[in-house]
């Protein structure tokens, strides 16, 4: 395990490539709690109703991987969405 994988993969979120994302994702769901870092980045997809469904999908897949604080982290994401019933049809 390389600790600049995980950076690494956030890094493709971040960038906006839509080619790149669901595969950085799909890669952050594989790794489970060892993706704890890119928890922020997988809030921001889920969240932003502008992205696919696909994208947001494996977003919340890739949280609920992470374990406890990922589960927490979407949670709370829906309780202070501005849109949570936009989200809630993506879970």
């Amino acid at each position: 395990d390389d600790p600049r994988t995980v950076p690494a993969l956030v890094k493709i979120l971040d960038s906006g490539d839509d080619y790149d994302r669901v595969p950085a994702i799909e890669a952050l769901f594989r790794f489970g709690a060892r993706s704890e870092e890119a928890i922020p980045a997988l809030v921001a997809v889920l969240f932003n109703s502008s992205m696919p469904n696909n994208d947001r999908e494996w977003a919340c897949a890739a949280l609920t991987s992470i374990g406890p604080n990922g589960e927490r982290a979407l949670l709370n994401g829906v309780a202070v969405s501005r849109k949570p019933y936009d989200t809630l049809i993506v879970l």
